[in-house]
C-alpha cells in the first residue's frame, strides 16, 4: 500500500545509497531545536518541538498510594520464568498465573495467597510465555515446545514441539491455537483435533526478534513482522488480508530498526499500530486505508484510553495523541524520575492512573501518572528488577523474581 509522499523519506530501505543515508541524517542532525538536545535524539525533535514537554512535577494534591501486600517468593515459587518483554502474569477473576519451575502457579486473588501449582513434566527453554482462553492455557518455550493444559481436569491436551524459536505469546480462540515463531512463521492448529490447519511465512524476516505481540480480531491474525511489516491475516484460512510497512529512519550505520513489536488496537474497526523506529498509524480495519501517521515510535504495547492514546516512546516520553486524528496533546518526560537510560516493562490503567513501570539492569522505578495533566504523581522505588506488571480489579501486581507486589 503506497504511503503519502510526505512519508518517502521515512520508507528508505538497505538498498539506498550510503551517500544518501549520511545526506540524510546530516540534514536531520542540522535542523535540531535546542530546547530537547539532551532529551531527544535528532530525528525525533521534529516530532515533539511544537508541542507542550510536561516536566515530572509533583501534583498539588498527590495521588494515595500505598503497597497493600508484598508476597514474598522465596519460598515458592522457586523461580519465575521472566525475560525480555515476556508476558509473565495471566488473570482470570479467580486466580493470577505465573510459570515457575513447579510449573503453573495460581495466586488467588480473594484470599491473597498461593495455592498448589499444576505441575507440568518436562522442560521448556525460557523465557516462557502463557495465555489463556475459557479454561485453556497455552505455555510455549523459546525453544519451541507448545502445551495446552485444561485447567479443570490439570491434564495436557495438546502438545508440540516446533523446532522453532517462539518469542510470541500464543493466542487461543475455541478449538484453536495460533502461534507466531521468531523466523516470522504463522501457524494454526486445531488442539482438539491434533491437526495443523494453515502456515503463513512471512515475505522477508531479518532474523530472530524479540518477540510481537498478536491480536485476534473478528476474522483476522493481526500482528507485526522483522522486516516492518503490520498484516491483518484470515484467521480461517491463513491467507494475507492486507499489510503495510511501519519501518523508518535509517540511522548512521546504515541499518534498519524494523521490528515490529508493540500490541495493536482496534476500536469500532479502526486499528492503531506502532512501528520500532516510526509511524504510528491508524488504519480502517477491512481495507487497510490509512487514516493518519505520525512519526512517533515505540517497542512497547499502546494504551488507548477514552479518546486518547498512550505510546512510550523508546527515549523516555509518555506521548498522548488524539485518536481521531493523530495529534500530539500532551509529552510526559519521564527521564528525570524514572532514570536514564530508559527502558521500560510496559504501562497500564489502573484507579484512573497510568502506570509505567521501568526497566534497568538491576532495579526498576513505576510511577503514576494523571492522563489528564502529565503530571507524575507519585514514584515507587521496586528496589529490584520488575519483569511484568498487571491489573485484576481495581489492584495493580508487579512481579520480580523475588516479590509479588499489590499496589
Amino acid at each position: 500500500m503506497a504511503r503519502p509522499f510526505r512519508a518517502l523519506a521515512i520508507h528508505m530501505n538497505h538498498h539506498v545509497a550510503p551517500l544518501l543515508v549520511m545526506t540524510t541524517a546530516i540534514l536531520s542532525l542540522t535542523s535540531c531545536a535546542q530546547t530537547l538536545d539532551t532529551i531527544v535524539p535528532p530525528h525525533k525533535k521534529e516530532t515533539y518541538i511544537e508541542n507542550v514537554i510536561v516536566d515530572p512535577i509533583e501534583a498539588k494534591k498527590p495521588f494515595v498510594f500505598e503497597t497493600k501486600n508484598t508476597v514474598k517468593l522465596s519460598d515458592r515459587p522457586q523461580h519465575i520464568s521472566v525475560g525480555h518483554k515476556s508476558k509473565n502474569m495471566v488473570f482470570d477473576k479467580t486466580f493470577l498465573y505465573v510459570f515457575s519451575s513447579n510449573g503453573i502457579e495460581r495466586f488467588s486473588l480473594k484470599d491473597k495467597k498461593w495455592i498448589s501449582p499444576i505441575e507440568i513434566k518436562g522442560d521448556f527453554k525460557e523465557p516462557v510465555l502463557m495465555n489463556k482462553k475459557d479454561n485453556f492455557m497455552a505455555i510455549v518455550g523459546r525453544d519451541g515446545r507448545v502445551v495446552i493444559l485444561d485447567l479443570q481436569t490439570e491434564k495436557i491436551i495438546f502438545e508440540k514441539d516446533l523446532g522453532m524459536a517462539i518469542s510470541s505469546k500464543p493466542l487461543i480462540e475455541k478449538n484453536r491455537i495460533y502461534i507466531q515463531t521468531a523466523g516470522d512463521m504463522i501457524l494454526c492448529f486445531d488442539f482438539k483435533q491434533n491437526k495443523e490447519l494453515w502456515t503463513y511465512k512471512n515475505r522477508y524476516a531479518s532474523g530472530y526478534r524479540i518477540g510481537s505481540s498478536p491480536i485476534l480480531y473478528k476474522e483476522f491474525f493481526i500482528t507485526g513482522f522483522t522486516n516492518g511489516d503490520f498484516s491483518l491475516i484470515n484467521k480461517d484460512t491463513g491467507l494475507l488480508h492486507w499489510n503495510d510497512s511501519l519501518y523508518g529512519q535509517i540511522n548512521l550505520m546504515g541499518n534498519n530498526l524494523l521490528h515490529v513489536t508493540s500490541q495493536p488496537i482496534v476500536e469500532n474497526d479502526i486499528l492503531y499500530a506502532v512501528g520500532t523506529d516510526n509511524n504510528l498509524s491508524a488504519y480502517k480495519a477491512y481495507d487497510g486505508q490509512v487514516i493518519w501517521s505520525k512519526n512517533i515510535s515505540s517497542n512497547r504495547d499502546l494504551l488507548l484510553n477514552g479518546d486518547y492514546i498512550y505510546i512510550l516512546d523508546k527515549y523516555g516520553m509518555l506521548v498522548s495523541v488524539n485518536k481521531k486524528d493523530g495529534n500530539i496533546r500532551m509529552v510526559t518526560n519521564l527521564n528525570p524520575k524514572l532514570d536514564t537510560p530508559i527502558n521500560f516493562t510496559n504501562m497500564v490503567c489502573v484507579n484512573d492512573r497510568i502506570f509505567v513501570s521501568s526497566l534497568h539492569k538491576y532495579s526498576s522505578k513505576g510511577a503514576f501518572i494523571d492522563p489528564k495533566t502529565g503530571a507524575i504523581e507519585r514514584v515507587v522505588d521496586f528496589g529490584e528488577k520488575v519483569h511484568d506488571i498487571g491489573v485484576a480489579g481495581e489492584q495493580l501486581f508487579a512481579l520480580t523474581k523475588g516479590n509479588l507486589y499489590v499496589l
